[in-house]
């Protein structure tokens, strides 16, 4: 019983030289990996956004716009606005002005409130 407790302390010293070694380069590669994401995330700039400006008539600039042929506004910056062809576009002044008009805010527009 004794020889065989003997032996098993002796392999594990025999092995702990390349436990170690092993452990290390474990390490390392980790330490690598996590810098490397680190310096990725730290150089990324952010561009702005840019928005279509063929939307907005050439005499006064208005943010809400509405298709002739819809019950829909649209605010400049949503994707509908962009879908509505040059011919079929109603410009108004303000909201108030396109729900004065019978218009409604489209959904897709509308801002989303968690509750």
């Amino acid at each position: 019983m004794w020889h065989s407790i003997n032996e098993k302390i002796h392999k594990i010293k025999f092995f702990r030289k390349d436990f170690l070694l092993l452990l290390l380069i474990i390490l390392s590669v980790c330490a690598a990996f996590f810098l490397g994401v680190l310096s990725v995330t730290k150089d990324k700039t952010f561009k702005l956004r840019q928005y279509d400006t063929t939307l907005i008539p050439e005499k006064h600039i208005s943010f809400v716009l509405a298709s002739r042929h819809g019950k829909t506004y649209y605010y400049l910056w949503c994707s509908g606005a962009k879908r509505i062809k040059r011919a079929n576009r109603v410009y108004f002044d303000s909201a108030k002005d396109a729900e004065s008009k019978g218009y409604r805010l489209s959904q897709s527009c509308a801002f989303k409130t968690v509750n």
